[in-house]
């Protein structure tokens, strides 16, 4: 459990509410509880044009956000050392961090970070319009103006007091079309959401007294939210006299924080497909001591109860405060463990799916009932809602959104170039695959690129490619964009689904596809059981074993867990890493390539086999002997040319394989050829040869309408 404190996204810390205790309380209960700071104020969310346009997403301002994020990512590559579980994080946050929870819930750095979401009294909607990135960013030249520091250079020249202590500043997450890509009623009613279990919920005295406030002040305020509809307003909410107003602005602002977690449940449970819940915080704590009066279940009133720390405040704790906190523990304890609070002995909590308008009055007498809907069926039809929003405006501030989102794509134009570590995140399940991207530093968006993807070898990573070979010189000398996704391979890697070959079986397999296509002379050459590399192995003749089933394919595995990573791959999440690149960047669908070593290889002729319309020529290499059949007739109809690659002193399979592959391959009418890379071994052949693959890659390109005519050479 991951908990997001509040703060009006300027005061506030990770300690502000767990430090009333250790946490502990909660963690005896079965989790692991992270806590995390984050930038605020003028640090944590300063937007400015100059900020934007250093940023490779176009975006400048939520500097908060991404710390969030970065936490979370944290957990996701950590916690198993802690005891918890990376694939059931739950992210629980309070006003301003309940926001941050919405946030992130439409959020694309996000994906694959947590899998539950509670807020509490808050979200990304309600208390005022979602800040659009284009006038952020001129109230952040503004507040530049005010420090005589219009310029961003002079900003960071100021000391960071300067800017901390500067006052008259609103500073808040925008709408910047990456991390918060549109606000969360758009996102909900849409049904952009990220789709996991909700538990939403307010407190049932949010608003409270203000004793400065005065008619004349509400009424502005009222003005300035609801436009057109403020008298409307008033007429609910009165302010004939101060103490009028005082009151008004108590019930109005209650109503509103009921509005916002009952529009959040109704439109989740309406467009998602997980489980949602309901609360409303009715008990009121007793006070604390010396402090300043607040009535009722005020705003955060909650957050002891969650914690199960009541002992680290001096007040007089009643018998029911401390069921109370027994109860709300266990209910977000439960939450987070399955994505349904309910468990023994606890009333039962009915997901809104299923009950419609239900929510879970939290008193001294829990129970379900109807949402108290007056005031939120008001505040729900007026022209202007309770953000400041009428109904005819959300769609320019929709098309915003969408200006900021197309503003990041423009900047994709301009592209980050160079050595990249990205991850992809798979659709389907939220997890995260890292891939490593180079990207020529003259890259001009305006022509398209040939794209190399390139498999690594077993007991390898995404990263071994790009760090033991000049794989990254090639691609800048030649325009030439490469990219290199985490395989199964550290852990058996691609062999998972094509075992390393070190049966007769397996070898039978090959024998069956390769005995009757290749040349008297290549199918006599494997006969040898003489193996030149660092060590002799036995290789059974090629002829003797071609009895075997020859359309036999074999599936890639379930997860496995790489470094920590848990990675669930098919070869399909390897083709998605690919479309990717293709999205970002400008590259020529004709000259896509595929080529890798050992393993990587085994991955090159597999997915060349069943997918030989992606590619225009393909360069395995190193491989054990193949253990599948070739669809020869699809090769030769898309025009795939295959250049086989082998180290003269390979250790792990013989290169006579792979030229008697070769030669099969040819007289099926595909193009191909052998290359023998002279005294080189398993681990370096591919390396060396890396020019000549490339130079050999480049040279086609793949027609829509013809096939490429076989070559008659070896």
């Amino acid at each position: 459990m991951v908990w997001i404190h509040g703060g009006a996204f300027v005061v506030g810390s990770g300690a502000t509410y767990p430090g009333w205790s250790d946490g502990g309380s909660l963690a005896r209960k079965g989790v692991v509880l992270v806590t995390l700071n984050y930038r605020l104020g003028v640090l944590g969310f300063l937007a400015h044009p100059e900020l934007t346009a250093e940023s490779a997403h176009h975006s400048s301002g939520n500097y908060g956000l991404l710390d969030v994020i970065a936490a979370l990512r944290w957990v996701k590559r950590n916690i198993t050392s802690f005891g918890g579980d990376p694939d059931n994080v739950t992210i629980f946050g309070q006003s301003a961090g309940s926001e941050i929870v919405s946030i992130l819930l439409a959020s694309p750095p996000a994906a694959g970070l947590f899998h539950k979401a509670i807020c509490e009294s808050g979200g990304s909607m309600g208390f005022r319009q979602p800040a659009l990135h284009g006038d952020v960013e001129q109230r952040g030249v503004a507040f530049g103006k005010t420090l005589s520091a219009p310029s961003l250079a002079q900003l960071r020249a100021l000391p960071a007091e300067a800017l901390v202590s500067a006052t008259g500043a609103r500073f808040e997450p925008v709408v910047d079309g990456w991390v918060y890509p549109i606000d969360l009623y758009d996102t909900l009613s849409q049904g952009k959401q990220r789709d996991v279990p909700l538990l939403v919920g307010s407190n049932g005295d949010e608003g409270q007294i203000v004793p400065s406030l005065t008619a004349e002040a509400w009424r502005a305020e009222v003005a300035r939210r609801y436009g057109g509809s403020a008298q409307a307003v008033l007429a609910r909410y009165p302010a004939d006299t101060n103490e009028a107003a005082r009151l008004s602005k108590k019930a109005h602002d209650t109503a509103q924080a009921d509005f916002i977690a009952s529009t959040v449940v109704s439109l989740a449970a309406r467009t998602g497909k997980s489980k949602v819940f309901q609360y409303r915080f009715e008990h009121a704590p007793p006070p604390a001591p010396n402090a300043v009066a607040r009535i009722g279940a005020y705003h955060g009133a909650e957050i002891p109860y969650v914690f199960s720390s009541l002992d680290s405040q001096q007040r007089d704790w009643t018998v029911v405060d401390r069921e109370i906190a027994g109860l709300l523990s266990s209910y977000w304890v439960n939450f987070a463990r399955s994505g349904d609070p309910n468990g023994e002995s606890l009333p039962m909590w009915t997901d809104a799916r299923r009950q419609p308008g239900s929510v879970l009055a939290i008193n001294d007498r829990p129970q379900m009932r109807e949402v108290s809907v007056s005031d939120v069926q008001f505040l729900n039809a007026l022209d202007y809602g309770p953000d400041g929003i009428s109904r005819q405006a959300r769609a320019p501030i929709a098309v915003a959104a969408a200006v900021s989102q197309q503003a990041a794509a423009n900047a994709l134009a301009k592209p980050v170039t160079g050595d990249q570590h990205r991850s992809y995140t798979f659709p389907s399940t939220d997890k995260q695959m890292p891939f490593r991207l180079y990207v020529p530093t003259g890259y001009d968006g305006s022509k398209a690129y040939p794209l190399v993807v390139a498999l690594h070898g077993g007991g390898a990573d995404e990263n071994q490619i790009f760090e033991t070979t000049n794989i990254k010189a090639l691609a800048e000398s030649l325009g030439v964009i490469v990219v290199s996704p985490l395989g199964y391979t550290k852990l058996g890697g691609w062999g998972n689904f094509l075992p390393i070959v070190t049966t007769h079986q397996a070898a039978a397999r090959a024998a069956a596809v390769i005995a009757p296509r290749a040349s008297e002379a290549a199918v006599a050459a494997t006969s040898t059981t003489s193996q030149p590399g660092e060590g002799k192995r036995e290789e059974p003749p090629l002829r003797a074993l071609a009895a075997a089933d020859p359309n036999e394919y074999l599936e890639m595995p379930a997860s496995k867990i790489i470094d920590g990573r848990t990675v669930d791959l098919s070869e399909q999440d390897a083709l998605n890493v690919m479309d990717l690149v293709t999205k970002e960047y400008r590259i020529d669908s004709r000259r896509v390539y595929l080529t890798g070593n050992s393993m990587g290889g085994i991955g090159t002729e597999y997915l060349a086999a069943k997918y030989p319309e992606r590619w225009a020529a393909v360069a395995p290499a190193g491989c054990p002997t193949p253990v599948w059949s070739y669809p020869w007739q699809q090769l030769r109809s898309h025009g795939v040319a295959m250049l086989f690659v082998h180290g003269e002193r390979d250790n792990l399979s013989h290169y006579k394989w792979s030229a008697a592959l070769a030669d099969a391959a040819r007289s099926e009418g595909i193009e191909s050829e052998f290359l023998l890379v002279h005294g080189a071994s398993h681990a370096t052949g591919w390396n060396e040869a890396l020019p000549q693959i490339f130079a050999f890659l480049l040279k086609h390109s793949r027609s829509e309408t013809s096939v490429s005519a076989p070559v008659a050479h070896h």
